[in-house]
Protein backbone atom coordinates (compact mmCIF):
# COMPACT_ATOMS: atom_id res chain seq x y z
CA UNK A 1 0.00 0.00 0.00
CA UNK A 2 1.20 3.54 -0.30
CA UNK A 3 -0.88 5.03 1.98
CA UNK A 4 -0.44 3.94 6.02
CA UNK A 5 -3.07 4.67 8.28
CA UNK A 6 -0.95 6.73 11.30
CA UNK A 7 -1.91 5.27 14.61
CA UNK A 8 -3.89 8.40 15.62
CA UNK A 9 -5.96 8.26 12.66
CA UNK A 10 -6.96 4.70 13.65
CA UNK A 11 -7.67 5.13 16.88
CA UNK A 12 -9.93 8.23 15.84
CA UNK A 13 -11.49 6.17 12.89
CA UNK A 14 -11.61 3.15 16.22
CA UNK A 15 -13.20 5.80 17.97
CA UNK A 16 -15.95 6.86 15.99
CA UNK A 17 -17.29 3.39 14.75
CA UNK A 18 -20.77 3.11 16.15
CA UNK A 19 -20.21 5.86 18.89
CA UNK A 20 -20.76 9.49 17.18
CA UNK A 21 -24.45 8.19 16.41
CA UNK A 22 -24.95 6.71 19.99
CA UNK A 23 -22.85 10.03 22.02
CA UNK A 24 -26.30 12.08 21.71
CA UNK A 25 -28.14 9.44 23.36
CA UNK A 26 -26.06 9.66 26.25
CA UNK A 27 -28.73 11.86 28.74
CA UNK A 28 -31.45 9.94 27.90
CA UNK A 29 -29.37 7.03 29.43
CA UNK A 30 -27.79 9.01 32.04
CA UNK A 31 -31.94 9.94 33.03
CA UNK A 32 -33.12 6.10 33.22
CA UNK A 33 -29.82 4.79 35.08
CA UNK A 34 -28.83 7.63 37.61
CA UNK A 35 -25.45 9.44 37.17
CA UNK A 36 -23.28 7.22 38.83
CA UNK A 37 -25.49 4.17 37.42
CA UNK A 38 -24.57 5.17 34.14
CA UNK A 39 -21.45 5.86 34.82
CA UNK A 40 -20.49 2.76 36.32
CA UNK A 41 -22.21 1.20 33.30
CA UNK A 42 -20.10 3.10 30.20
CA UNK A 43 -16.80 2.43 32.54
CA UNK A 44 -17.70 -1.48 32.58
CA UNK A 45 -18.57 -2.12 28.72
CA UNK A 46 -15.57 0.43 27.49
CA UNK A 47 -13.26 -1.37 29.38
CA UNK A 48 -15.03 -4.83 27.97
CA UNK A 49 -14.60 -3.48 24.57
CA UNK A 50 -11.14 -2.35 24.96
CA UNK A 51 -10.03 -5.88 26.69
CA UNK A 52 -11.85 -7.43 23.24
CA UNK A 53 -9.89 -4.72 21.27
CA UNK A 54 -6.73 -5.89 22.96
CA UNK A 55 -7.16 -9.49 22.32
CA UNK A 56 -8.19 -9.03 18.65
CA UNK A 57 -5.00 -6.84 17.90
CA UNK A 58 -2.77 -9.59 19.19
CA UNK A 59 -4.63 -12.62 17.25
CA UNK A 60 -4.19 -10.29 13.83
CA UNK A 61 -0.32 -9.88 14.70
CA UNK A 62 -0.24 -13.56 15.57
CA UNK A 63 -1.95 -14.36 12.18
CA UNK A 64 -0.52 -11.92 10.34
CA UNK A 65 2.80 -13.71 10.66
CA UNK A 66 1.53 -16.57 9.17
CA UNK A 67 -0.96 -15.25 6.74
CA UNK A 68 0.55 -12.27 4.86
CA UNK A 69 -2.89 -11.27 3.15
CA UNK A 70 -4.73 -11.49 6.52
CA UNK A 71 -6.41 -7.82 5.85
CA UNK A 72 -10.10 -8.36 6.75
CA UNK A 73 -11.78 -9.54 10.08
CA UNK A 74 -13.00 -12.77 7.80
CA UNK A 75 -8.91 -13.25 6.69
CA UNK A 76 -8.35 -13.77 10.35
CA UNK A 77 -11.15 -16.10 10.80
CA UNK A 78 -10.12 -18.10 8.70
CA UNK A 79 -6.31 -17.76 9.57
CA UNK A 80 -7.49 -18.88 13.16
CA UNK A 81 -10.75 -21.40 12.42
CA UNK A 82 -10.31 -21.93 8.79
CA UNK A 83 -13.48 -21.71 6.44
CA UNK A 84 -16.00 -22.18 9.21
CA UNK A 85 -14.01 -19.16 10.81
CA UNK A 86 -14.31 -17.09 8.22
CA UNK A 87 -17.97 -17.55 7.73
CA UNK A 88 -18.82 -16.84 11.17
CA UNK A 89 -16.52 -13.93 11.17
CA UNK A 90 -18.11 -12.16 7.91
CA UNK A 91 -21.59 -12.90 8.80
CA UNK A 92 -21.32 -11.23 12.32
CA UNK A 93 -19.75 -8.64 10.28
CA UNK A 94 -22.00 -8.18 7.51
CA UNK A 95 -25.12 -8.32 10.01
CA UNK A 96 -24.28 -5.38 12.25
CA UNK A 97 -23.98 -3.13 8.57
CA UNK A 98 -26.80 -5.06 7.44
CA UNK A 99 -28.96 -3.55 10.66
CA UNK A 100 -27.58 -0.48 11.39
CA UNK A 101 -26.99 1.42 7.94
CA UNK A 102 -30.63 1.40 6.42
CA UNK A 103 -31.24 3.05 10.39
CA UNK A 104 -28.60 5.75 9.83
CA UNK A 105 -29.91 5.90 6.09
CA UNK A 106 -33.27 6.71 7.04
CA UNK A 107 -32.11 9.21 9.97
CA UNK A 108 -29.81 10.90 7.48
CA UNK A 109 -32.50 11.51 4.79
CA UNK A 110 -34.88 12.50 7.89
CA UNK A 111 -32.46 15.25 8.68
CA UNK A 112 -31.61 16.74 5.63
CA UNK A 113 -34.94 17.03 5.09
CA UNK A 114 -35.47 19.26 8.19
CA UNK A 115 -32.06 21.37 7.60
CA UNK A 116 -33.79 21.73 4.37
CA UNK A 117 -37.22 22.87 5.66
CA UNK A 118 -35.55 25.06 8.38
CA UNK A 119 -33.22 26.92 5.58
CA UNK A 120 -35.84 27.72 3.30
CA UNK A 121 -38.46 28.51 6.75
CA UNK A 122 -41.20 26.83 4.85
CA UNK A 123 -43.03 23.44 6.16
CA UNK A 124 -43.28 19.81 4.70
CA UNK A 125 -46.85 21.15 3.24
CA UNK A 126 -45.60 23.28 1.14
CA UNK A 127 -43.08 21.68 -0.79
CA UNK A 128 -44.25 20.49 -4.31
CA UNK A 129 -42.77 17.98 -6.67
CA UNK A 130 -42.36 15.40 -4.81
CA UNK A 131 -40.44 16.59 -2.11
CA UNK A 132 -42.57 16.06 0.41
CA UNK A 133 -42.40 12.77 0.59
CA UNK A 134 -39.80 11.08 2.66
CA UNK A 135 -38.89 8.31 -0.10
CA UNK A 136 -37.70 11.40 -2.47
CA UNK A 137 -35.19 12.42 0.44
CA UNK A 138 -34.15 8.93 1.01
CA UNK A 139 -33.31 8.08 -2.58
CA UNK A 140 -30.98 11.92 -2.57
CA UNK A 141 -29.47 10.49 0.21
CA UNK A 142 -28.64 6.74 -0.83
CA UNK A 143 -27.47 8.66 -4.30
CA UNK A 144 -24.90 10.46 -2.09
CA UNK A 145 -23.54 7.96 -0.27
CA UNK A 146 -23.50 6.06 -3.44
CA UNK A 147 -21.33 8.52 -5.12
CA UNK A 148 -19.21 9.33 -2.03
CA UNK A 149 -18.42 5.75 -1.28
CA UNK A 150 -16.89 5.84 -5.13
CA UNK A 151 -13.92 8.13 -3.62
CA UNK A 152 -12.89 6.15 -0.72
CA UNK A 153 -10.73 3.03 -1.42
CA UNK A 154 -9.54 2.31 2.27
CA UNK A 155 -9.63 3.48 5.26
CA UNK A 156 -6.76 6.36 4.99
CA UNK A 157 -8.86 7.57 2.47
CA UNK A 158 -11.93 7.75 4.85
CA UNK A 159 -10.40 9.44 7.36
CA UNK A 160 -11.68 12.74 6.84
CA UNK A 161 -15.24 11.35 7.46
CA UNK A 162 -14.01 10.75 11.19
CA UNK A 163 -12.87 14.15 11.16
CA UNK A 164 -16.05 15.37 10.40
CA UNK A 165 -18.02 13.46 12.24
CA UNK A 166 -16.04 14.24 15.31
CA UNK A 167 -16.69 17.50 14.43
CA UNK A 168 -20.50 17.36 14.24
CA UNK A 169 -20.80 15.65 17.55
CA UNK A 170 -18.90 18.52 19.11
CA UNK A 171 -21.53 20.96 17.20
CA UNK A 172 -24.46 18.25 18.40
CA UNK A 173 -23.09 18.64 22.26
CA UNK A 174 -22.74 21.95 21.98
CA UNK A 175 -26.36 22.97 20.46
CA UNK A 176 -28.46 20.24 23.16
CA UNK A 177 -26.34 22.45 25.96
CA UNK A 178 -27.53 25.63 24.13
CA UNK A 179 -31.06 24.23 23.50
CA UNK A 180 -31.32 23.09 27.15
CA UNK A 181 -29.94 26.58 28.68
CA UNK A 182 -32.19 28.41 26.53
CA UNK A 183 -35.27 25.93 27.36
CA UNK A 184 -34.40 26.76 30.87
CA UNK A 185 -34.11 30.66 30.53
CA UNK A 186 -37.61 30.29 28.98
CA UNK A 187 -39.33 28.56 31.21
CA UNK A 188 -37.67 29.02 34.76
CA UNK A 189 -36.61 26.93 37.17
CA UNK A 190 -36.84 23.14 36.37
CA UNK A 191 -36.65 21.07 39.62
CA UNK A 192 -39.88 20.05 39.10
CA UNK A 193 -39.00 18.31 36.25
CA UNK A 194 -35.30 17.32 37.01
CA UNK A 195 -34.71 15.01 39.87
CA UNK A 196 -30.93 13.67 39.92
CA UNK A 197 -30.51 10.10 40.73
CA UNK A 198 -27.68 8.58 41.76
CA UNK A 199 -28.78 5.48 40.50
CA UNK A 200 -32.07 4.71 38.33
CA UNK A 201 -34.96 5.31 40.92
CA UNK A 202 -38.25 7.59 41.27
CA UNK A 203 -39.38 9.45 43.89
CA UNK A 204 -42.89 8.45 43.02
CA UNK A 205 -43.00 5.87 40.86
CA UNK A 206 -46.08 4.95 38.65
CA UNK A 207 -46.79 2.23 36.16
CA UNK A 208 -46.44 4.89 33.25
CA UNK A 209 -43.68 7.61 34.73
CA UNK A 210 -41.19 5.38 36.96
CA UNK A 211 -37.72 5.81 34.87
CA UNK A 212 -36.36 3.07 36.58
CA UNK A 213 -39.23 0.44 34.78
CA UNK A 214 -37.34 -2.81 33.19
CA UNK A 215 -37.94 -1.36 29.78
CA UNK A 216 -36.39 2.11 29.93
CA UNK A 217 -33.61 0.85 31.49
CA UNK A 218 -33.05 -1.91 28.85
CA UNK A 219 -33.40 0.77 26.36
CA UNK A 220 -30.68 2.56 27.64
CA UNK A 221 -27.94 -0.33 28.33
CA UNK A 222 -28.76 -1.25 24.91
CA UNK A 223 -27.86 2.58 23.40
CA UNK A 224 -24.64 2.31 25.91
CA UNK A 225 -23.57 -1.38 24.64
CA UNK A 226 -23.93 -0.36 20.92
CA UNK A 227 -21.61 3.06 21.36
CA UNK A 228 -18.12 2.08 21.25
CA UNK A 229 -18.04 -0.87 19.06
CA UNK A 230 -15.92 -1.27 16.25
CA UNK A 231 -14.86 -4.73 16.59
CA UNK A 232 -17.08 -4.97 13.17
CA UNK A 233 -13.92 -2.89 11.60
CA UNK A 234 -10.63 -3.48 13.92
CA UNK A 235 -8.93 -5.38 11.91
CA UNK A 236 -9.09 -3.73 8.13
CA UNK A 237 -7.60 0.22 9.71
CA UNK A 238 -5.04 -2.31 12.01
CA UNK A 239 -3.97 -4.21 8.64
CA UNK A 240 -3.09 -0.73 6.93
CA UNK A 241 -1.33 0.58 9.61
CA UNK A 242 2.30 1.29 9.56
CA UNK A 243 3.25 -0.78 12.69
CA UNK A 244 0.26 -2.61 13.86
Amino acid sequence: KTHKVSTSLAVLLIFQFNTSSSMILYPYCVGRLGYLGAAFALIFWWSFVIYIEILMSRAYCRAAVAHRKAETLGDLGEAIYGKLGRILLEIFQQANMWLWLPVATVFIADSIRSVVLTAFGTSSDNLRGGFNCHLTWLGITLAFELVLVQFIENFREAGWLAIVSLIFVVAKLGLFALDGVMERRALGPLEDQMQPRLFGHSAAPTATTDEAMWVEVLNALTILSYSFLPIFIHVEPQSEMEKP
